[in-house]
């Protein structure tokens, strides 16, 4: 089974990585994710961004890399959108027109979000 990946981020990456030992058949990961777990069309790397700024310049590189997942999930038998919001629901979307009968699983990773008095905001993940 070929599944098209978009982990973007390295806690995605954490958890795709304990995905792929609970698989029981022979499972192709294309698209984006750590190269430890294969062969990535990017490598994360260059998909880090620091600023308004730094996100303006990367734009065009962001569109770029959307149309090329939307081709890649032609081939793909299911599609596996890890967390970044930003960029994966836009996606999903793509694809969901481009080929509606595709199967879409967006996994979310654990998030509680608390505000206190003096707006003091906490993360918390497993």
């Amino acid at each position: 089974m070929k599944l098209l990946v978009s982990a973007l981020e390295h806690s995605a990456n954490v958890h795709l990585t304990s995905l792929t030992k609970e698989f029981k058949d022979d499972v192709e990961l294309i698209g984006i994710f750590d190269k430890n777990l294969g062969n990535p069309i990017v490598d994360l790397q260059s998909l880090a961004i620091m600023g308004i700024v730094d996100a303006l310049k990367k734009l065009r590189y962001f569109f770029k890399l959307a149309d090329e997942m939307l081709e890649l999930a032609q081939d793909a038998d299911k599609v596996l959108l890890i967390d970044s919001s930003g960029f994966n629901l836009p996606l999903a979307k793509k694809i969901k027109k481009k080929y509606p009968d595709k199967e879409i699983i967006y996994y979310i990773l654990p998030q509680a979000w608390a505000w206190k008095k003096n707006v003091y905001l906490f993360l918390l993940e497993p």
